[in-house]
């Protein structure tokens, strides 16, 4: 019965592990048909790579293939020169974010009948009519652009203004010119060549520097001033009298009166009538004939008739003398300095000279002149007075086929100037840009350019390209803070401040208005700050002077080291602000008043 008992318990474990071994097989096939990406455990079996519980793939599943992006790219489709705008809603009168040419490609966000949202720049999105986008789908993403903003370049006459003094020297001069001339003075007579010496007038600034040669001079506003005109003295020196009286002609009925034994004293007594002969001095002569006018050459007064009149206003002609025996002369009056005035181009006094009349004169065609404007002759064919001194206010002269204006201190001289001005990005990432005057707070009173826009004009660009370089290599940066500035924009700022030191003036404005300066500073680019320098930027005060005694050691050196290299690459500085640099040659720009804030960004090329 034991042995019964014994094999009923050997059969009891047999179907136990019978049982045991269907319930395994029963889940592990269930878990393969629910997920096949659960792997299927072979224990004991093991890898030298892997640990000993490692899993496997079912090699009877299929694996889901990885799905294949794709891109909805819309390219550009329009004419050679035509300008496709990217607006900032879809209209036409919202803000151009920017443009693009014929064959730039855009991803394309969103589609539409008749307006598609594209991305245009780095985070940047905006709108383009769809008539002007051909949309494809591609399995690469479009490249992202970049995008600049774009001036019109031009050239034209402008100007170039120079301070002097107020005064100028007109100085006249001959000169010698090869001329055909008849050889006699018969009818028909051969022209010959000959030299023929002619008068001009000269036109120098107080410090000798020649301003025009061979020129007339236009006055509108001035005065001319110099020394009186020497008064015309005849040239006899009476003597003692005749001892004797000639006798009366015998046909007079004049009764002679008896003649006295010492000097005879003047009387009252009538002349003789004309039939009595003049008694004749024995040593002195008659006085010479006035001319009525004498000519002014270089430094000394001449005999020839042709500009002022020779005797200063309110001298008396001298008369004979009959005295016989010693004449005391009449004391001569003292002439008047020499004073003529113009005002609004017309003579309002002259004192000291009177002035020709009737010179013929033809404004704009005749050298050798100063005249007003009105056309009234102050001297003419190359005379005026020596030394005199000519304070202007108000006039014009010639240079060659030119027009020089004097106005207020300056001179104006035309000259044709360009403007090139390109966006700085374009040309360097190296240079940090933070324009403040597009910021809403900054010494102009708010956002003022509406965008952040760096310009410059393309060579003075060059320039600070150089600079940056140089900079580069002692480990620093440039940050610009201003370039371009319109001339609105100064205007606005002179308005506020109303401090030429440190704001320029409306009259010419600034060299920022010829996209021709910076206002900048350094980074150190071991920290990446700026490094110290003797005020905050745009501080309009004493402490940006450059001889500011207040500032450190260590602004100073770093003042002057930026200055130095800015000089070497063709800068220049002002005394009042340590962050502002001219291109030494920027009377080649124009100054302009462009508006920052309709200015776009363009994609020109892919």
């Amino acid at each position: 019965m034991n042995k019964d008992h014994s094999f009923s318990k050997i059969i009891s474990l047999l179907l136990a592990l019978s049982l045991l071994c269907v319930t395994l097989l029963s889940c592990a096939s269930c878990n393969k048909n629910q997920d096949p990406s659960v792997p299927i455990v072979l224990p004991g079996v093991s890898s030298p790579s892997s640990p000993s519980d490692m899993s496997a793939v079912d090699p009877f599943v299929t694996p889901s293939p990885t799905p294949i992006p794709e891109y909805r790219v819309g390219t550009v489709v329009a004419g050679d020169e035509e300008l496709v705008y990217v607006r900032e809603e879809r209209n036409y009168t919202c803000r151009i974010v920017g443009a693009a040419v014929n064959g730039i490609d855009f991803w394309v966000l969103d589609e539409g009948t008749l307006w598609c949202k594209v991305l245009f720049g780095e985070g940047e999105e905006g709108y383009v009519e769809s008539k002007y986008l051909e949309i494809v789908t591609d399995t690469v993403a479009p490249e992202i652009h970049d995008a600049y903003f774009y001036m019109p370049a031009k050239e034209e006459m402008g100007q170039i203004y120079t301070r002097f003094s107020g005064k100028i020297k007109v100085v006249p001069s001959t000169y010698t010119v090869t001329e055909m001339v008849p050889e006699s003075n018969d009818p028909g007579a051969k022209l010959v060549e000959k030299e023929v010496t002619k008068t001009r007038i000269d036109i120098y600034s107080t410090s000798n520097v020649l301003l025009a040669e061979d020129t007339t001079l236009y006055l509108k506003n001035a005065v001319i001033k110099t020394t009186p005109i020497p008064t015309p003295t005849p040239d006899v020196t009476p003597t003692t009298a005749p001892t004797a009286t000639p006798e009366p002609s015998p046909t007079t009925d004049v009764t002679p009166t008896t003649a006295p034994t010492s000097t005879p004293t003047p009387t009252d007594t009538p002349e003789p009538t004309p039939t009595t002969p003049e008694p004749t001095p024995t040593t002195a002569t008659s006085e010479p004939t006035p001319t009525g006018t004498s000519s002014f050459s270089q430094g000394n007064a001449g005999p020839s008739t042709v500009m002022l009149s020779a005797r200063a206003s309110g001298v008396p002609h001298a008369s004979f003398f009959e005295s016989t025996e010693t004449v005391t002369p009449t004391p001569t009056p003292t002439p008047d300095p020499v004073e003529i005035v113009i005002r609004n181009g017309t003579i309002i006094s002259v004192e000291g000279v009177t002035l020709d009349e009737d010179i013929d004169f033809e404004i704009g065609k005749d050298k050798g002149h100063v005249v007003t404007e009105s056309g009234e002759v102050i001297a003419y064919e190359g005379l005026f007075f020596d030394g005199a001194d000519v304070i202007v206010t108000a006039a014009t002269f010639d240079r060659g086929n030119e027009q020089i204006i004097i106005e207020d201190g300056y001179i104006l001289e035309p000259k044709l100037q360009k403007d090139n001005l390109v966006d700085v990005r374009r040309y360097t990432e190296d240079i940090q840009i933070d324009m403040l005057l597009a910021k809403d707070e900054n010494i102009a009173g708010g956002n003022v350019y509406g965008q952040q826009i760096c310009l410059l004009q393309r060579e003075t660009l060059d320039k600070l390209l150089k600079a940056q370089e140089m900079f580069a290599e002692d480990g620093y940066t440039i940050i610009i803070y201003d370039a371009y500035r319109p001339y609105s924009v100064t205007c606005i700022m002179y308005d506020i401040h109303q401090n030429g030191t440190y704001v320029a003036g409306k009259r010419f404005g600034s060299i920022h208005n010829r996209g021709a300066a910076v206002d900048m500073s350094l980074i150190d680019n071991s920290t990446g700050e700026p490094i110290e320098m003797p005020s905050p930027i745009h501080t309009l005060n004493s402490t940006s002077n450059r001889s500011n005694p207040n500032m450190t050691s260590t602004a100073r050196d770093n003042m002057n080291y930026m200055a130095e290299v800015m000089r070497k690459c063709g800068f220049t500085t002002i005394a009042s602000e340590w962050w502002h640099f001219s291109d030494s040659e920027s009377d080649n720009y124009l100054r302009t008043d462009h508006n920052l804030s309709e200015q776009i960004k363009i994609i020109y090329t892919s």
